[in-house]
């Protein structure tokens, strides 16, 4: 089974992130990209700044990159969640189960509440492991999610690193005061993204509610 869990872990590479062949002294060859084309008119006004065909193909390489890893912590907490999803469906039904007042002669009335008493005792047995377990989901998720803000973060610095180099390059074949000390990029709306992130605060409240439900915060 493919480690979804571990590509989040590791750092993202420039390759995988930008596009670009690594090779040796790269920033010094972005750089002269830039200069290259700035010299041949490849920049673009795009709203308040300017970009290149060069940094809108990073930022695009760069997106979809962040998709992917979108789609890595999806798949890295799918069968947790599913676990968690029975749980809780499980939780409530016994929560809001009711016994039968017993009727009947004495004795079967006896024998009913004695019956209606271990079933209590064991609807509380497993409500605390359905607490337990769900506290431990919750857990991994969390983990998982702080894992992939920082795999973001990372990324993003990644980016900014090479297109600096490029835009240096930019700045250097460029007039003073021609063109802004960074490019404009135009960040893009991400239906998957709100989805996902719609998705976890919707699973994040259910568990907050099963615990209450539970007895109360149990932390392991």
């Amino acid at each position: 089974m493919k480690n979804y869990h571990g590509i989040l872990e590791r750092k993202p590479k420039a390759k995988a992130v930008t596009g670009l062949i690594l090779i040796k002294r790269l920033a010094f060859v972005e750089k002269r990209a830039g200069v290259k084309d700035s010299k041949e008119n490849q920049l673009c006004n795009n709203g308040d700044g300017q970009t290149t065909p060069y940094v809108d193909a990073r930022y695009k390489s760069y997106e979809n990159y962040i998709n992917s890893m979108y789609l890595v912590a999806g798949k890295a907490t799918e069968k947790p969640v599913e676990e968690a999803e029975k749980l809780y469906t499980e939780l409530n039904l016994i929560k809001n189960y009711h016994a039968d007042t017993p009727s009947g002669n004495p004795e079967e009335v006896s024998r009913a509440n004695r019956l209606a008493a271990e079933k209590a005792r064991q609807n509380e047995e497993r409500v605390a492991e359905i607490v337990k377990r769900l506290a431990e989901i919750r857990s991994f998720v969390s983990s998982v999610d702080e894992m992939l803000i920082h795999h973001i973060e990372a990324a993003g610095d990644l980016f900014g690193v090479h297109v600096s180099n490029y835009w240096r390059g930019i700045l250097k074949a460029s007039g003073r005061g021609e063109v802004n000390v960074e490019p404009l990029v135009i960040a893009k709306h991400y239906g998957g993204r709100k989805q996902y992130e719609d998705s976890r605060n919707d699973f994040y409240k259910k568990m907050e509610n099963a615990i209450s439900l539970g007895g109360g915060n149990y932390e392991e």
